[in-house]
């Protein structure tokens, strides 16, 4: 399992807001936790859908598709 610490930097990370030293000690955590490792997996998927879900509601604003 994965503190919350390094929970909040797993999504730091997906959203681009690690400095190059944060980013190294988490990619340290990475390798040595596989629990950590399933954690990056599951937010990834979590925030691609979120930015996918984002996108197509914008399109549909756009062209008025909204249902």
């Amino acid at each position: 399992m994965l503190n919350n610490d390094w929970q909040g930097r797993v999504d730091q990370l997906l959203d681009g807001d690690l400095s190059e030293e944060e980013h190294a000690a988490l990619a340290e955590v990475l390798e040595q936790n596989p629990a950590a490792m399933e954690w990056l997996v599951d937010r990834a998927w979590l925030h691609a859908g979120i930015r996918d879900a984002m996108q197509h509601k914008t399109i549909a604003k756009d062209w008025d598709l909204s249902p």
